[in-house]
């Protein structure tokens, strides 16, 4: 035990914990007077001169107590919301809501991921919203438990759970399905996760007044909006699921700056906004690097083969490509990314006795009158792998959807011939040279 002097002059003997919990509450600071006398004898001293004293106004759970403060402004979240709603105005100047919208203002979309190395889409897609509502929730969610957890994280562990948990919603998301994927809520559930996670790690900490905004009081409030949306059509589950649970992961093991000295939370919240930093970098830069050095997943042949007697070639069409009925006859494999295509005419066409300019001649001429057509050097049938009777035009031409660029290789067989048809924007064309 010891003792303290109040300020009305009187004496009062407190047990330890008694001793620690006014601590903790301030009604003890650092210029009470204390004596416990295996220290002092019988003389008071000033409570921060012991060793006693500071043990417990430094330990992390006092500093806890003492800094929390439901009532500071939430800078990251605040910060967050304005760049959705700057980016949602982009939107509406920018081709609106469709899908096809969405994909080219940067959605998330495996295909083009995979075929294209825009890998940066796993940041972008969750900047991007669907509609009013669709960002008006988001927000909602955001500003209530984003700022709950901002006043234990600070604004540096806030703005670090954003980045991991919306690239890493749609990360998760790519691999669970093909689907473009747009809207924050990746991040609104890594929040829900990272409430739930600080809750059980904090309770005894916090004040009893907040502890319903933390831990298993939102549990079911979680549960709820997985099995909303598991009844919602269109509402991608596997990113919510994924920000779930990196947010949970997160509030387990991100520190919390208020059990931190003032010169300690300084440095906290810039060692975290440097990662949170370099993370943005990382998703925006390095991530097609890494595709394009082949660290991630790239546009693949598949398996099955599609025989072409006429040919006398079987073809492996890549894998991920929807299959439809060419307009001309024979199969047609379409990419979700950039329009390309690959084509097969398993028909025949009586020619006439023609020769291989003669073709060339008759494959370019429909695109005179369509768009501007650029010739450009035809790769030699042996380049291709192919015999030399086979014959090649490769070529762009620009109309009013864009500049793509051609690649048929065919055979001519007296007068019929059989050929297959490579097309894709000529930006992305380097991207398929592996799959032609």
């Amino acid at each position: 035990m010891l003792q303290v002097r109040r300020d009305d002059g009187s004496v009062e003997t407190l047990l330890f914990e008694w001793f620690e919990e006014e601590v903790r509450a301030g009604t003890i600071d650092a210029g009470s007077s204390l004596r416990f006398r295996p220290v002092t004898g019988e003389d008071f001293v000033p409570a921060q001169s012991l060793e006693l004293y500071r043990s417990v106004a430094n330990n992390p759970r006092t500093l806890f107590e003492r800094n929390f403060d439901m009532g500071k402004r939430p800078a990251a979240s605040l910060s967050f919301a304005l760049i959705l709603v700057v980016v949602f105005l982009w939107q509406l100047s920018s081709g609106g809501f469709s899908l096809d919208a969405l994909v080219a203002q940067g959605a998330k979309s495996m295909a083009h991921q995979r075929e294209l190395g825009e890998w940066w889409r796993l940041m972008t897609g969750s900047l991007l919203h669907a509609g009013g509502l669709h960002l008006i929730i988001n927000l909602m969610f955001l500003l209530y438990v984003g700022r709950n957890i901002e006043a234990i994280l600070g604004p540096g562990g806030l703005a670090l759970l954003i980045v991991v948990s919306g690239p890493g919603s749609m990360a998760i998301s790519s691999w669970a399905t093909e689907a473009a994927t747009v809207g924050a809520s990746g991040v609104t559930f890594g929040l829900f996760g990272a409430a739930v996670a600080l809750g059980w790690r904090f309770d005894e900490w916090l004040p009893r007044s907040v502890r319903a905004k933390f831990g298993w009081p939102m549990f079911p409030f979680v549960v709820c909006f997985l099995l909303l949306g598991v009844q919602s059509p269109g509402v991608d589950n596997s990113c919510h699921v994924g920000g779930l649970l990196l947010g949970g992961a997160l509030g387990f093991v991100l520190p919390s700056p208020l059990a931190r000295t003032m010169e300690q939370r300084r440095g906290l919240a810039l060692r975290e906004l440097i990662v949170a930093a370099v993370l943005t970098l990382a998703f925006l830069l390095l991530l097609p690097l890494a595709w394009e050095v082949g660290l991630l997943p790239h546009a693949t042949a598949s398996s099955r083969e599609h025989a072409v007697p006429e040919l006398g070639l079987t073809l492996h069409p890549p894998r991920h490509w929807s299959r439809s009925a060419s307009p001309q006859g024979g199969p047609t494999w379409i990419s979700a990314a950039g329009s390309g295509q690959l084509s097969v005419r398993t028909w025949v066409e009586e020619l006439g006795v023609l020769g291989p300019e003669d073709v060339r001649r008759r494959w370019t001429a429909p695109f005179g009158s369509e768009g501007m057509l650029t010739q450009r050097a035809h790769p030699a049938p042996g380049d291709l792998g192919l015999p030399e009777d086979w014959v090649v035009v490769e070529g762009d031409y620009v109309d009013g959807a864009g500049t793509f660029r051609f690649l048929r290789v065919g055979i001519l067989r007296g007068s019929y011939l059989t050929q297959v048809e490579f097309l894709h924007p000529r930006a992305h064309w380097d991207f398929y040279e592996h799959l032609r």
